[in-house]
């Protein structure tokens, strides 16, 4: 891109406006004048230096929502940096995950899909030749930014992950790593994150109880009666035999009639990504 259309941009007052049917929300318009969170600077001199070399600034909307009120929350950040948070690429590049996040400005959880906008050179040309006649008026520049994937998309499918490793400035591990990863790879959410079980902590006290139980039991059919060994392991036994029993009568007085199915029932409940309500 030209370099006097650069300082153009970098001079005048200047909006950018998202647009995207996939949301569900109403188009909203974004102050170039903002900064953005990660890199501390603002989003017009982020869209002219990456249009300065030739490259697409990618721009990542998260939605929060406040617990409370239900009111909706849009942020906007570079895409590069918050993706650092919202993925892992391990294993030789053969495995990334999409990882639960929380917006870095509110604190709050992510809730649906991070959409990405690309703002071009192209798009950036057009809106300073547009307003270049206005701007000693004081009329804002206009700068569309294009709609075009998802997280779901940059998980899925190749083309994209390469299309975000062109488009950065600076070289960088993560995005390399980002860029070479070519399959259509697994996707794994942090299990701790998901998982949704109220009763886990009564579960993992009476399978570890349950577990040393077998052990000690495997351990007496593979040595035999011995006299010594029985003598040793039948406190150890004792013990846990009655720590089951406790936790059992427990869960009779203390609890509802359910969670004593519930503790028995040890498969993983995980809550899908609101990105698919």
């Amino acid at each position: 891109m030209d370099q006097d259309m650069v300082e153009l941009v970098l001079r005048s007052r200047s909006k950018i406006v998202f647009s995207n049917s996939e949301s569900g929300l109403p188009s909203l318009a974004l102050d170039a004048e903002t900064v953005e969170a990660f890199t501390l600077e603002k989003f017009k001199e982020l869209i002219a230096t990456h249009a300065g070399e030739g490259k697409d600034f990618i721009i990542a909307e998260v939605t929060t929502r406040d617990p409370t009120t239900e009111f909706v929350f849009r942020s906007y950040y570079s895409a590069v940096e918050l993706n650092r948070i919202l993925f892992c690429v391990e294993d030789n590049n053969n495995l990334l995950y999409r990882v639960m996040a929380k917006n870095p400005i509110n604190n709050l959880k992510i809730t649906g899909k991070v959409f990405y906008y690309k703002v071009t050179p192209e798009i950036l040309a057009r809106a300073a030749n547009s307003s270049s006649g206005e701007c000693a008026w004081g009329h804002e520049m206009v700068i569309m930014a294009d709609y075009f994937a998802s997280d779901e998309d940059l998980l899925f499918d190749p083309s994209v992950r390469r299309y975000f490793a062109r488009n950065f400035v600076k070289e960088e591990y993560f995005v390399h790593r980002l860029g070479h990863a070519e399959s259509p790879v697994v996707i794994s959410e942090d299990l701790l994150e998901n998982y949704r079980d109220d009763k886990f902590g009564l579960k993992i006290i009476l399978y570890t109880n349950i577990g040393t139980i077998l052990v000690v039991f495997g351990m007496c059919m593979l040595l035999g009666s011995r006299e010594t060994f029985i003598v040793a392991i039948a406190p150890l036994s004792m013990t846990l035999l009655f720590s089951i029993l406790f936790l059992v009568l427990y869960v009779l007085l203390f609890e509802t009639p359910e969670t004593l199915t519930s503790i028995f029932n040890f498969r993983k409940v995980r809550s899908r990504h609101e990105a698919t309500n």
